[in-house]
This record gives structure tokens, sequence and C-alpha cells, in this order.
């Protein structure tokens, strides 16, 4: 079902140089976390495809033409290209306890943060496809309720030709060809709105800008790695990305340890700096106030800066957080399950997660406790340090 190793988010590149740059030596354990209780996942997808497809994903490797594409990009260097072409991924484990898989990978963090998208998007599509087979309908019948959707949102979205659009949806698709097409249909339908793709192969494909900056397991390893400090291992991930990347890629995301953390710890120099914010959890509502709220306090002015929507889209709600803010504050929805896999199937919460650096258990808590990633005593711990 992967075809090829740029068939992920383009963050785990961003990421990724920056690993291999400055943390070659740091070792990572990812975990699957099924959110979805009800969805048990070995009921649809049996642990030999699995493993098969995950042996098959593991002999990936950018090549000559992938590497050309990456280096017209200027963002990414040549010992990193290189390194991606030699790239061999660390072997994952795939176990059953009888209600759902196990699913871990533990090896260097250079080469281990390439599985997320990998893993998520084989059991989304695996699970999607034997989901089918046991409504007794074929694709299409799925397919013509997407594009139905799908063009539900495209007249929806016409309405408000100032908002600007970009695909987040490859973890967790039905499966690559309907991410394409999804594509392929916004630039004919709403081809000024198309703000890009996460994708790194379709945007080489469909001549997209690729976007992306970071994730959360940035802050959750440099904290498995800085012994524990909060507030010195969060500085040091803006800092540190700053100096690599610069105002291009100055996207910060803000709610590891609760967007309230993150202003309290977000200086005024980084803010003027930095180009705009990531919501990810919580009311986008009630983070967009507050964002403004924050530059306004800091005098710097709120329209100059963007805010990158990228938690649970539809369309309505786009529209109203759009017909809210207008005016106040530039905008990106970065729409993912919303947009890839809206078919009448119900899509698991999957994800897969740091859950250690170094050998030090680490976590998340998010604005939303459902998102909160990392067993008890970590969260508990996280807790305690943050009041």
């Amino acid at each position: 079902m992967i075809k090829s190793f740029l068939d992920l988010d383009y963050y785990k590149l961003t990421m990724g140089q920056l690993v291999f740059k400055h943390f070659p030596s740091v070792r990572v354990k990812y975990q699957l976390i099924n959110r979805s209780k009800d969805i048990c996942l070995p009921d649809y997808i049996s642990k030999r495809e699995l493993i098969k497809e995950f042996n098959q994903i593991r002999k990936l490797k950018i090549d000559d033409k992938e590497h050309s594409y990456l280096k017209k990009l200027k963002i990414f260097s040549d010992d990193y290209l290189q390194f991606l072409k030699k790239i061999n991924l660390p072997q994952i484990t795939v176990s059953n306890d009888g209600k759902n898989y196990q699913i871990e990978v533990e090896g260097s963090w250079s080469e281990a943060i390439y599985w997320e998208t990998f893993v998520l998007g084989t059991l989304i599509e695996r699970y999607c496809f034997s989901f089918i087979n046991n409504q007794n309908q074929s694709s299409n019948y799925f397919i013509k309720q997407g594009q139905q959707r799908l063009f539900e949102k495209i007249n929806k979205l016409k309405k408000y030709p100032e908002i600007k659009l970009a695909d987040f949806g490859t973890r967790r698709r039905f499966n690559f060809e309907w991410q394409k097409q999804i594509l392929q249909t916004f630039k004919k339908e709403l081809p000024n709105q198309l703000a890009g793709t996460s994708n790194a192969i379709l945007a080489e494909e469909l001549n997209l800008k690729p976007v992306g900056t970071f994730a959360h397991e940035m802050y959750m390893i440099f904290y498995g790695i800085g012994h524990q400090d909060i507030v010195s291992s969060h500085k040091k991930v803006l800092d540190i990305w700053w100096t690599e990347y610069g105002h291009q890629l100055s996207t910060a995301l803000t709610d590891n340890y609760g967007s309230d953390f993150f202003f309290n710890n977000f200086s005024k120099s980084q803010a003027e700096k930095w180009r705009g914010l990531r919501h990810d959890s919580g009311d986008p509502i009630e983070f967009a106030e507050k964002a403004i709220g924050f530059y306004q306090k800091l005098k710097i002015d709120p329209k100059e800066k963007i805010i990158v929507f990228s938690d649970g889209l539809n369309v309505d709600l786009i529209i109203k957080i759009y017909r809210r803010f207008k005016g106040k504050i530039q905008m990106i929805f970065g729409w993912g399950t919303g947009l890839t896999n809206d078919l009448g199937i119900e899509v698991p919460q999957i994800v897969f997660k740091p859950v250690e650096a170094n050998g030090q258990k680490i976590a998340k808590l998010t604005d939303d406790i459902n998102k909160a990633t990392g067993d008890t005593e970590s969260l508990i711990l996280l807790n305690k340090k943050l009041k």
C-alpha cells in the first residue's frame, strides 16, 4: 500500500533532518494507541498482512527522482538526502493481546521517526478495505459517497474564496488514490484556496506546496533527553528549530503542555519573529481569541500572524472559524480525516506516539484530555511540574 518513501507527512522530513544533524544517537520507542475502544483492529486486519506490509515498507528509500525533488526545495542538506537514500528503518514488532494490536518500534530517533505515517496509513487503509468487504459493498459504493460529500464541501467553500486549505490527511486517508483524487479536484475547483499538502510525494506529483513543520514528538522527546525539565526542553525545541529553519518554517505547535503553558513561555522576541501558531486541541474559537489577545498584549499586530487550525475540522467548523476571525488574524485550515476519509466509514482514532526517549518515559497533555498520551504515572508527573 505504501509504495514510496515520500508517501509520508512532510513534517517527518523537516523533523527528520534536524534529528539527523543534532540527535543521531538518541534512542526512542514508539507505540500504537487506539483511542477507539469499540473498534478491535485484529477483527479487520490479520497479523500476517500487517507484518508483510511493514516488511515491505522497511525496504523503501528515496530514489534518484525523489532525491532531486527534495534537493530542489532547498530545505534539505546533501548529507541528509544521502542518508535517506541508504536508510534502514528499524524492525517493527506486532503482537495481539486478544483485544487489540500492540505495535512498537524501538531504535535511533533518526531512523524510527518515519514509521508514524507508515504505520497509521497502513492500518487505516487495511481497516477500510476490510470494513467494505464486511459490508458486502464495493469500493465504488463508498467512493461515490465520498465524491458527493466532497462536492458538498467544495460548493460551501466556493462562497468563501479567501479560505485557505491544506491537506493534512495522509495518516488516516481512505487510500492513496482517493487522497490524490481529492487534491486534483481541489486544484480544479478551488485553485486559489488550496495552500498545499502535507504528503511529500503528492506535492511532487501534483506540483503543490509541501507543508508541515514539527509535531508533538519534538517537545516530548526533548523533555525525555533533557532530564525532564519542561521549561528548558520546551525552549530548546523552539530555539533549535528557529536556528535550523528560521522564518520559513516558523509555525509553532502550541499545546503539548497546554496552550496556557505555551503562551506563558513564548517570549515577545519569539512572538515577533515566528510566523504563527498551530492549534491542535481544545476549542479553536477559545484558542484564537487567546492568541489574538496574546499578540495584542505584546503590541504585535495579530493581522501579521497566522494560525494553522488542524484539529477535528469539518467544512462547517472551518467556515465558522473563518467568519469569526476574518480580518483579525490570518488563517490556514489543515484538514485531516474529515477531508481524506469522509466516505461513510467509521474511522478508528489511532495514533503512533513516542513513549520513551533514552529510557525515560515521556508524555503529552494538550488542551483536550482525550488526546493526552503517556502512562498515568508520566501524566501525573507532568501535571505536578506544571503547577
